[in-house]
């Protein structure tokens, strides 16, 4: 016996800064059901752009981090972003030994990305360090495309290496 649908599922989902969310879902029958799509485009904020970040920590014991990571991006006539908070990563836990997190962070359009700076507030729990290894990163400017790779390989901890909890890396290759 062949069913025929009476009723769908929709859902009303709004991508936003911070991730997606579930405004409204529920049922409605077959007989209501119409196609409605429509594309928001958020308003562009001028001299803003949106910038995805993709960072890999290494995989070395003690290698992940509780501690606030932040970038900072520098173009080439030396405008910069500012300090922006990596908060909202596409993993529960961030920075955990092994992963790759990635982010979507906004901040002021620098042009032409020429350095990537990485650093973190020292903090953590008290079962954990702050002691970070950032293994690379990927850096692309949303609203142009441009994408640069970033070779780090370093520990970023005030007892480790250099000392320094904040690193300037240069880029390495376009993507």
């Amino acid at each position: 016996m062949v069913g025929t649908l009476t009723n769908s599922l929709f859902l009303v989902i709004v991508h936003h800064k911070y991730g997606c969310s579930l405004v409204q879902s529920g049922l409605i029958r077959k007989k209501e059901i119409k196609k409605i799509e429509r594309t928001l485009t958020p308003l562009a904020t001028p001299g803003k752009t949106t910038y995805a970040i993709k960072v890999v920590t290494g995989k070395l014991p003690g290698s992940g981090t509780d501690a606030n990571v932040y970038c900072i991006v520098t173009g080439a006539n030396k405008a910069t972003t500012g300090k922006l908070k990596m908060e909202y990563s596409d993993h529960l836990n961030k920075f955990e030994a092994g992963n790759a997190d990635t982010f979507a962070v906004e901040g002021n359009d620098v042009g032409k990305i020429e350095t990537l700076t990485l650093g973190h507030d020292g903090g953590g729990g008290l079962l954990s360090s702050s002691a970070w290894y950032c293994e690379k990163a990927k850096l692309t400017n949303l609203s142009t495309g441009e994408c640069q790779h970033f070779m780090i390989n370093k520990w970023f901890d005030s007892k480790k290496d250099d000392k320094k909890n904040r690193k300037n890396i240069q880029t390495i290759s376009s993507c």
